[in-house]
């Protein structure tokens, strides 16, 4: 909170929900009902309009339109105008992936644990990283089997 405050910026960040769905928990998800937070959900088109209909009365929650399909570079342009310049991404497969095609990311943290999530057989990439390891760590003790690597891109 010190550092935030320190450089400027709000207590809190903003939340960035991504989700090509509409059918999102806008009346119970805690992330939507404090208003000194601001909200964006970045969605496609066809979901757009079913979305601000269900935030109409939240002024702090904000649908911004990554076309159909969705596209990350869109989206983050939307978010940039916005004052967003800045992002950390948390989240799941198919995010990830659309971000690294996009070539919108500057580095990604990786982090990998030995128990099994998602669906089987569904890779990150079709094909390996091509980017430099700045660091790779193998968890021990209650921590083995996780394994965390931050690797550098060239993000476009």
């Amino acid at each position: 909170v010190a550092l935030r405050r320190n450089l400027g910026r709000t207590r809190h960040p903003a939340h960035v929900i991504v989700s090509s769905r509409s059918a999102l928990h806008i009346e119970t998800a805690l992330m939507f009902q404090v208003p000194e937070i601001p909200v964006y959900l970045v969605t496609t088109s066809d979901a757009a309009a079913s979305l601000r209909l269900q935030v109409a009365t939240r002024r702090w929650i904000h649908v911004i339109d990554g076309g159909q399909p969705l596209s990350m570079r869109t989206a983050l342009g939307a978010l940039r105008s916005r004052g967003i310049e800045t992002v950390s991404a948390i989240g799941g497969r198919t995010t990830a992936r659309a971000l690294l095609r996009e070539h919108v990311v500057h580095d990604l943290y990786l982090t990998t644990s030995r128990s099994r999530g998602g669906e089987a057989h569904t890779p990150l990439l079709d094909e390996p990283i091509d980017a430099p390891m700045v660091v790779t760590k193998m968890g021990t003790g209650p921590e083995e089997g996780i394994r965390f690597v931050h690797y550098q891109l060239r993000a476009g």
